[in-house]
């Protein structure tokens, strides 16, 4: 009778637990959801990596304010600020595996991108300026 007891006890902290690990996912997938836009597609690998993606997400909403993009988890993954001088003003660009979005002064300007084994380059998508600039270093130096 006491050993049925305990098993009892045992398999109601069990099913407990299991609904406190459902709540927490479910929560975790409603706060994905509500800042990328999409279900993701292992809530649990997101409970176990929240730092990184709630970072991810404060880069998206910085760059969706800043500049007008709005980028997939992956996008940002491969993405990178760079702070940097085109021809002698402050220039600050979100880039990206296609393109840069650039403030430079109070305008917006988007650049091309090109990654090659020495690095990667950004170039304005302007027929009047055909110089690409280096914006970032291959390797863990940039």
């Amino acid at each position: 009778m006491l050993r049925r007891v305990r098993e009892q006890r045992e398999w109601e902290e069990q099913l407990r637990r299991q609904r406190i690990r459902e709540g927490v996912l479910n929560a975790l997938t409603e706060w994905y959801f509500r800042c990328f836009g999409e279900t993701p597609t292992d809530p649990l690998k997101v409970a176990k990596r929240l730092e990184e993606y709630f970072a991810l997400c404060q880069m998206r909403s910085a760059a969706k304010r800043e500049f007008g993009m709005a980028l997939s988890e992956k996008a940002l993954r491969e993405a990178f600020w760079w702070d940097g001088e085109w021809m002698g003003r402050a220039l600050s660009c979100f880039v990206t595996e296609r393109e840069a979005v650039c403030r430079w002064g109070n305008a917006k300007r988007t650049f091309a991108v090109r990654a090659e084994a020495d690095g990667v380059y950004i170039k304005p998508e302007s027929p009047l300026y055909q110089e690409w600039i280096k914006a970032a270093h291959s390797g863990g130096d940039s």
